[in-house]
């Protein structure tokens, strides 16, 4: 459809970002609970990143890079925070395993945390509605593998 109008002239950088923005595979986009920003994995060149951008679709930002697969990601309620599981390939005992790992990144600060100690394998993270309690489900003992899989809570504040 003309209008008549001409397209306005960009700028060298909105040129770049604009390139960067539309070249990315998204895999997934997730709206923040307060609808100021959006979360979006992409997967390229075997890494897998989080990017966040603003509503109005400025200030695009990679916040999370890894070679590892990313599942389950929520934000928190207030916006501020994500939860994701991180699943990576794991020698041990002489057969691969899948490590799974749940984080909790400031989204703001662009800051990673692991739930609990690695060692515990733990998965499919939920996040109560008020963001003080996560449930996810763990299938091992801290220091020797047990077969006893069961829910668990963990409490943030």
């Amino acid at each position: 459809l003309k209008t008549g109008k001409s397209n306005p002239v960009l700028s060298d950088q909105e040129k770049a970002e604009r390139q960067k923005f539309e070249d990315l595979p998204v895999k997934e986009v997730i709206p923040a609970p307060d609808g100021f920003r959006f979360l979006y994995v992409v997967d390229k060149d075997k890494s897998t990143s989080l990017w966040s951008v603003l509503s109005d679709g400025t200030k695009r930002k990679t916040i999370y890079l890894t070679k590892s697969n990313l599942q389950h990601l929520a934000w928190f309620p207030d916006g501020q925070k994500i939860i994701f599981e991180e699943e990576t390939p794991l020698w041990k005992f002489g057969f691969f395993l899948k490590s799974r790992i749940i984080r909790v990144l400031d989204a703001n600060l662009e800051t990673v945390d692991n739930l609990i100690p690695p060692q515990i394998r733990h998965w499919s993270p939920a996040i109560s509605p008020n963001g003080v309690k996560v449930a996810f489900v763990g299938d091992q003992g801290l220091w020797y593998p047990t077969f006893n899989i069961g829910v668990w809570v963990a409490v943030l504040r």
